[in-house]
This record gives structure tokens, sequence and C-alpha cells, in this order.
């Protein structure tokens, strides 16, 4: 929305915000990270749809986190996974019932970190999972989360080097 939109770029504003149908969203335009809370849909199918095309939307290197939820998506989840060789699962974080409260829903989520790497050395060696499950309210949850580290996402050589103005 052009609300949500215009905070996005007034947070960030070295970012590409887009207005615009994610469906429609061309696969040729990549992305070196992705953050998201698709629409959940029947049992989490429309936000496993959308998590794909995310991930189609990756360079190599990239990063995607999303919310999606929990339940009888896990195994389509972790079927996707092990089927798409070049998606390695960097993190997961477990988040209570009560995280949408305040939007009449007890839906059960989880955090999803996702990356992409057509080298399988480069992939992270485990994942990195954390439990919040246990947190009482929205609130409690957002001082949980506000100390939790995330290590960054490994930059590709060419974005290590565009740091120095260099360029391969």
């Amino acid at each position: 929305t052009e609300s949500l939109a215009s905070r996005a770029k007034m947070a960030n504003t070295g970012a590409n915000v887009i207005i615009g149908g994610f469906e429609v969203h061309g696969t040729n335009n990549k992305y070196h990270a992705i953050v998201m809370n698709p629409p959940f849909g029947q049992a989490g199918s429309l936000a496993l749809t959308h998590v794909k095309k995310a991930f189609d939307h990756l360079y190599d290197g990239g990063r995607i986190v999303a919310i999606i939820p929990r339940g009888s998506m896990d195994d389509k989840f972790s079927d996707w996974i092990a089927d798409e060789k070049e998606a390695y699962v960097f993190g997961e974080i477990s988040l209570p019932q009560s995280t949408f409260r305040n939007a009449g829903t007890g839906v059960n989520t989880r955090i999803v970190i996702i990356e992409r790497h057509s080298n399988p050395e480069d992939a992270p060696n485990y994942p990195r999972n954390m439990n919040f499950s246990h947190a009482e309210s929205p609130e409690q949850l957002f001082e949980m989360i506000r100390h939790a580290q995330v290590k960054p996402r490994k930059l590709r050589i060419d974005e290590q080097l565009d740091r120095y103005g260099l360029y391969m």
C-alpha cells in the first residue's frame, strides 16, 4: 500500500520500495534480501507459494526472512527445502500464539530464514534456531526479539569489492 511504502521509504532511505502485486512481479527482478509476511491461505498453501516465488527472486547468496504458519504446512515446507537444491534454512524462530492477538487471530507461526547458494560450501553449516513460543504477550515477544542476534548474510565477493568502489 502507499501508506506502508512511504513508511518503509522513511525508515530505509536507500531501499528500493516497490508498490505493486507480488504475484505479477517478474522473477527477472533479483534481490539480495526479501523480508515478507505472505498471506497464509488455506493450510499455509498460499504462504508456501509466495516463499517459493520469493526464492526465485533471490540472487545467489541472498536471504529471505518470512513469517509462515505452523501446522499442516510444516511438512510441505520441509519437502520443498529438501527438493530445492539451492535452498538452505539459515534459521528458524518459533513464535507464540499470541503474536497476532492484536489482529484477532491466534494462528501458530514461525519466522524462517532461508538462503540461496549454488555452491553448497557457501551455505550455512547449521541452522540457528530460537524459541520465543513461551512469550506471554506481543510486547514480551518484541522485547525478546530486540536482544536476539542473527548473523548477517555472507556478502558475495562482488558485494565486498563494491564497498571499496572496486568491480569484478
